[in-house]
């Protein structure tokens, strides 16, 4: 702190966050300019990972595996991982767990269950019941049971 004025006396440094502090304050706050700007601010995602995604959405019942859905689009299994997190902000692995559980639940409120949520449950390759369970829980605040109960109200 003593060397703070060292620090802020650079005049590319405060340029810096000046830029920086506009930049956040007019992102952050809606605008004439604003879908412009999100639009600009969006960074294209590689052909092969929207080929990863469908590939994922195509077998998501199924036994997946990332290195044969890396070798499908051209890439390592580690470059897949790398760049779903840098662009999607999570795993490969994460991603085709929310797709299944979001699959799940749908054929829950649908009613297509008949009840037997184990067996809609193993149909979208979940073979841990428990932590299947704990899963949806977590991502949608409620078991399994309460959504089947609630669908069948409506």
């Amino acid at each position: 702190m003593d060397q703070e004025r060292d620090f802020f006396g650079h005049v590319s440094i405060t340029r810096d966050i000046e830029k920086a502090l506009i930049k956040g304050l007019i992102l952050s706050q809606p605008n004439n300019y604003s879908s412009e700007l999100a639009g600009l601010s969006q960074i294209r995602c590689p052909e092969y990972l929207l080929k990863a995604k469908k590939l994922i959405h195509e077998h998501a019942s199924d036994e997946v595996n990332l290195d044969e859905v890396g070798r499908a689009v051209g890439v390592s299994r580690f470059k897949l991982y790398d760049d779903f997190k840098k662009y999607f902000g999570i795993t490969p692995t994460v991603y085709l767990k929310r797709f299944r559980l979001e699959a799940v639940r749908q054929a829950l409120l649908e009613g297509g269950c008949s009840g037997n949520i184990t067996a809609v449950a193993m149909q979208w390759g979940f073979n841990h019941l428990g932590r299947f369970s704990s899963d949806y829980k977590k991502l949608f605040l409620e078991v399994p049971s309460k959504t089947v109960e609630r669908s069948r109200k409506h």
